[in-house]
C-alpha cells in the first residue's frame, strides 16, 4: 500500500446522523416483526391447544407438537433480531444499501462515500484532499433525502395487525374462561400431566344407578335400562352454564353452523350437518348408538336416557358439553340358583351325629319341631351379596340376614326353624345384576310321633308267617319277632307277655285268671344308627327287629299247659321323655294238651278232606265237558269257538293239578304236626301221608296227562289227530275223577 494513502477520513457529521436515524427506525421495525412474530408462534399454538382441548383430550404427543411448532416459530424470530443487532449487526455500508434500495443514485453515491472511508477500499492514487472532498460532495447532496424513508413498514404493520387480532382472540379465553386458559398453558409445557380442562365436570356414566365394571357395563338382557349422566359447570359455582359464561358465543357459532348446514342440505351435498356437528348445540347432551341418536336438555345437573338392551352387546357415546364418554353395555342373563339343599340338625335327643343334607325341590320345608339348618345354594355364576329375610312364626317379625358368599356358593347362617314361618333369599352377582325373583320357602312342623310296636309268629325253623292266634304242644318252641318302628329312631325293643289261665267263662263277666307274666329285653340303648336305616328324607322310617324264641317248657318261664300267653311287643324312640308303646294286638299262643292237640290236628285234616270234595266237583264237570267235544262233527271240531274251549279246558285241568298239589303239600305239614304229638293216633298218621301220597301222584299223572293231551290237540291240523287227543284225554280224566272218588270214600 501507498504510504500516500495512509490518512484517516470520517464521515461528516450529517451523514452520521442521518446513518443513525435511520438505524433506530430498522431497530423499532426489526424489534416489532420479532415480537410480534414470537407473539404470533406462541400465542397461535396455544390457542390451537385451547380449541383442541375443547372437543377432546388432546394427547400428549400432541400437545407437545403445538408446543415445540409455536417454540420454533418464536425462536426463528428471536434469531431473526439477535442476527441483525447482536451477532451481525449492520455497518454503514449495510445501511448505505438500503437506502440504495430507496434512492439508488444516491445509494451508489453514499457507498462510495463509505468506501472512501475505508483504508482497505478506496484506490491508493487517490488523496486525501479528493476524497474529503468527494465526501463533502455527497454530504451536501443527502441533505435533500430523508433515509428514513428507505426503511420498509409494510411487514411490521402486518405482523402488528396479526398480532393484535391474535392477541385479541386469546383475551377471550383469558377474560371468560380463565380456569381453562391456565389448565392450557399448564398443559402445554412439556411433561406436564395437567388434566384436560372442561366446562362440564364429573360426566361419570352410571346404568341403573351402577358404575362400569372394568370397562363394561352389564344389564340383564332384555330388560330396559336407564343411562344417567351427573354434571355440573365448572367456571361458576352458582351452576350457570358455560355457554352463559361465554356470553352466548357458543349458542351464536351453533346457530350459525346450523345456517350454513341448511344451506347445504338445500344443494344436497354429502356435507350436511358438518358444521353443527362440529359447534354442536351447548344446551343438549347427545347420545350415539350406532346409527341412532338421542337429544336430551341439560338441566338439573343430570341426564337420563331409557335405553332396551337386547342380547347382543352395544357400544354408546355421550356428550355433554365438552365432555364426552364412551361406554359398553353387555347384556347377560340374570343369575339364576342351580341348585339349593339344606343341612338339617335334628333336636339334640335324638343324638344324631352329623346333619343330614336334603335337595330342596318344592316350596315347603317339613321339618321336626326343634331343628335348626342351614340353607346352601348354587347360583348360575358368581355373587357379590345375598341376603335372606324370615318372617317370625309368631307376631310376623321380619328380619334380615346377611349370608356368606363365596363365589357361586351362598351359604346362610344357622337358623331356627321354630321361630320361622317364611323364607325369602334374594341375591345378586358380580355384575350387580339381581336374581330374577326370589326364592321363597314356606316350613311346616311336625311332632316326633310315637314309636310302633307289632309282633308276629314264626314256628322254629319255618319262614312261614303264622296267624296271631296259634297253638302250641307245651314242649315245643315259636320264634317271635318283634318290629318297633319309629319316624327318626328307635332306642329299645322288648316283648311282654302274659300268662292266663284258660276258662269258657266269658271274660266280660268273668276276667280270666293272669297266672305270670314277664318281659325279655331284645335291644337296650341302641345308639342312632344302629339297625336303623340312615334317613334320605323327611319322614324317612327306623326300625328295629329282633326275634324272641319262646318255649313253655323253658325254666326261665315254666307254663303249665291248658293256658293262654298274650305276648306284645314294647318300643321306645329317644323322645326327650320315656315314651313305651305296646302293640295294641298281641299275639294269643294256646299250650295245649296233648288231647287238645290231637283233637285239632284231627280237625285240621277233616277240613283238607273236605278240600278234596270240591275238587272233585270241579273234575267232574271238565269230563262232562271233554266227552261233549268228544261227540262233536269234525266240521264242529274244526271251528274256532272248539279251539276256544279246549284252551279254557286245559287251563281248568292245570288248575286243579295245582290245587290238589298245594292240598298235598298241606296234609304233609299237618302230617309233620301230627307227629310231635306221642297221643297221636297211627292210623290217622298213616292216613295222612297216603292221602298226601295218593294227591301228589294223581297230580304229577293222569291230570298231567290229560292235560298234555288236550294242548296237543289245539295244535293238530288233521281232525282224526285232533280227535284221538280229545279220547286221550276223556280217558284220563276219567281215571283221575274214579281215583279222586276212591279218595273220597277212604276218607
Amino acid at each position: 500500500m501507498n504510504k500516500n494513502n495512509r490518512f484517516h477520513v470520517e464521515l461528516p457529521e450529517n451523514l452520521r446522523r442521518k446513518f443513525k436515524s435511520l438505524e433506530r427506525k430498522l431497530w423499532w421495525v426489526d424489534t416489532l416483526i420479532a415480537a410480534c412474530g414470537i407473539a404470533c408462534g406462541l400465542v397461535t399454538f396455544y390457542l390451537l391447544l385451547f380449541l383442541s382441548d375443547r372437543f377432546w383430550d388432546t394427547p400428549a404427543a400432541l400437545r407437545l407438537a403445538f408446543t415445540l411448532a409455536g417454540g420454533a416459530i418464536a425462536m426463528h424470530y428471536a434469531w431473526f433480531w439477535a442476527n441483525h443487532w447482536i451477532v451481525n449487526r449492520r455497518d454503514s455500508r449495510v445501511l448505505a444499501a438500503i437506502v440504495q434500495r430507496k434512492h439508488r443514485r444516491m445509494g451508489d453515491r453514499l457507498m462510495s462515500a463509505v468506501e472512501l472511508t475505508s483504508h482497505d477500499q478506496r484506490a491508493e492514487e487517490v488523496s486525501e484532499e479528493l476524497c474529503r472532498a468527494a465526501i463533502d460532495q455527497v454530504d451536501r447532496e443527502s441533505e435533500q433525502i430523508s433515509f428514513n424513508k428507505a426503511v420498509s413498514t409494510r411487514k411490521s404493520r402486518i405482523a402488528f395487525v396479526l398480532a393484535v387480532l391474535i392477541l385479541g382472540v386469546f383475551s377471550i379465553p383469558l377474560q371468560y374462561t380463565p380456569g381453562a386458559s391456565q389448565s392450557t398453558l399448564k398443559r402445554a409445557l412439556p411433561g406436564s400431566g395437567e388434566d384436560r380442562y372442561t366446562f362440564v365436570q364429573n360426566g361419570d356414566l352410571q346404568v341403573n344407578g351402577r358404575n362400569a365394571e372394568q370397562g363394561i357395563f352389564y344389564v340383564p338382557r332384555g330388560e330396559t335400562l336407564q343411562l344417567t349422566s351427573q354434571y355440573h359447570f365448572a367456571d361458576q359455582e352458582d351452576g350457570t352454564p358455560f355457554w352463559e359464561t361465554l356470553d352466548g358465543w357458543w349458542q351464536n357459532a351453533h346457530a350459525t353452523a346450523e345456517r350454513m348446514d341448511e344451506s347445504l342440505q338445500s344443494i344436497g351435498t354429502d356435507f350436511a350437518g358438518a358444521f353443527s356437528t362440529v359447534m354442536p348445540d351447548p344446551t343438549e347432551a347427545v347420545l350415539v348408538q350406532g346409527r341412532n341418536t338421542q337429544l336430551t336438555q341439560m338441566d338439573g345437573g343430570q341426564v337420563n336416557y331409557t335405553l332396551k338392551a337386547g342380547t347382543k352387546p352395544m357400544k354408546l357415546a355421550l356428550r355433554v358439553g365438552d365432555m364426552r364418554r364412551r361406554a359398553r353395555i353387555e347384556p347377560v342373563a340374570r343369575p339364576t340358583l342351580k341348585s339349593m339343599s339344606i343341612s338339617l340338625q335334628y333336636p339334640d335327643y335324638l343324638q344324631y351325629p352329623t346333619a343330614e343334607k336334603l335337595e330342596v325341590r318344592s316350596g315347603v320345608i317339613n321339618y321336626l319341631e326343634g331343628s335348626s339348618a342351614i340353607f346352601n345354594a348354587t347360583a348360575s355364576r358368581g355373587l357379590t351379596l345375598a341376603q335372606v329375610k324370615t318372617t317370625g312364626a309368631i307376631g310376623g317379625r321380619v328380619a334380615s340376614l346377611n349370608s356368606s358368599v363365596n363365589g357361586e356358593q351362598i351359604t346362610t347362617p344357622l337358623l331356627e326353624l321354630d321361630d320361622i314361618a317364611k323364607l325369602e333369599l334374594s341375591w345378586v352377582d358380580q355384575y350387580h345384576i339381581a336374581g330374577p325373583a326370589t326364592r321363597d320357602l314356606d316350613f311346616n312342623s311336625h311332632m316326633d310321633q310315637p314309636p310302633r310296636a307289632h309282633v308276629v309268629v314264626r314256628k322254629k325253623n319255618e319262614e312261614k308267617i303264622e296267624a296271631r292266634v296259634v297253638g302250641m304242644l307245651r314242649h315245643e318252641s315259636l320264634s317271635i319277632p318283634a318290629l318297633g318302628e319309629d319316624d327318626y329312631g328307635m332306642q329299645e325293643l322288648k316283648i311282654y307277655w302274659e300268662c292266663y289261665q284258660r276258662t269258657d267263662a266269658d271274660p266280660s263277666e268273668k276276667p280270666p285268671v293272669l297266672l305270670k307274666k314277664g318281659e325279655a329285653i331284645l335291644v337296650e340303648n341302641a345308639p342312632p344308627g344302629i339297625g336303623n336305616r340312615a334317613p334320605e328324607s323327611l319322614g324317612s322310617i327306623k326300625q328295629l327287629e329282633q326275634t324272641w324264641h319262646f318255649g313253655p317248657s323253658d325254666k326261665s318261664i315254666d307254663l303249665p299247659a291248658d293256658t293262654i300267653v298274650h305276648v306284645y311287643a314294647v318300643a321306645k324312640d329317644y323322645y326327650r321323655t320315656d315314651r313305651y308303646i305296646r302293640s295294641v294286638v298281641p299275639v294269643k299262643i294256646y299250650i295245649l294238651t296233648p288231647e287238645e292237640h290231637a283233637q285239632l290236628v284231627q280237625s285240621e285234616f277233616d277240613n283238607k278232606m273236605a278240600e278234596l270234595d270240591d275238587l272233585v266237583r270241579r273234575q267232574e264237570n271238565l269230563h262232562e265237558d271233554t266227552k261233549k267235544l268228544q261227540e262233536m262233527s269234525p266240521e264242529q271240531l274244526a271251528e274256532e269257538s272248539t279251539e276256544k274251549e279246549l284252551a279254557e279246558q286245559e287251563q281248568e285241568q292245570r288248575a286243579i293239578a295245582e290245587k290238589l298239589k298245594e292240598l298235598a303239600k298241606e296234609i304233609g305239614e299237618l302230617g309233620k304236626e301230627a307227629g310231635k304229638n306221642k297221643e297221636m293216633d297211627p292210623k290217622t298218621l298213616a292216613e295222612m301221608a297216603k292221602a298226601q301220597q295218593d294227591m301228589k301222584n294223581l297230580a304229577q299223572g293222569e291230570m298231567s296227562e290229560a292235560e298234555q293231551s288236550l294242548s296237543q290237540a289245539q295244535q293238530q291240523s288233521k281232525q282224526q289227530d285232533k280227535q284221538k287227543d280229545i279220547d286221550e284225554a276223556e280217558k284220563k280224566e276219567r281215571e283221575a275223577l274214579e281215583k279222586m272218588k276212591e279218595m273220597q270214600k277212604d276218607a
